[in-house]
């Protein structure tokens, strides 16, 4: 999977692990899903595509960065509430 260095966030809690969350109708959500068939805590290789090497910002010194340990997590959706007529 590649991600867009704007998609990356880092969190500030001194872990500098860099995490990507995607919407579920993303078409690496469903290829993920789907056809792969991953589960909570299975592994992935995933990269960073690498657009400006003279940028500072956080997230794109990762940029170039491919890891065949990223980690899938599956958020978990709120309830759905039912139409009621009004």
């Amino acid at each position: 999977f590649l991600f867009d260095p704007t998609e990356v966030v880092v969190a500030d809690d001194g872990s500098e692990v860099p995490t990507v969350t995607l919407p579920k109708d993303d078409y690496r959500t469903m290829h993920a899903a789907k056809i792969l068939g991953l589960q909570n805590g299975d592994c992935l290789r995933a990269g960073i595509v690498a657009e400006d090497a003279d940028s500072t910002d956080n997230a794109d010194a990762y940029a170039g960065c491919v890891t065949d340990q990223a980690t899938i997590e599956w958020l978990p959706e709120g309830k759905i509430k039912k139409a009621c007529p009004t």
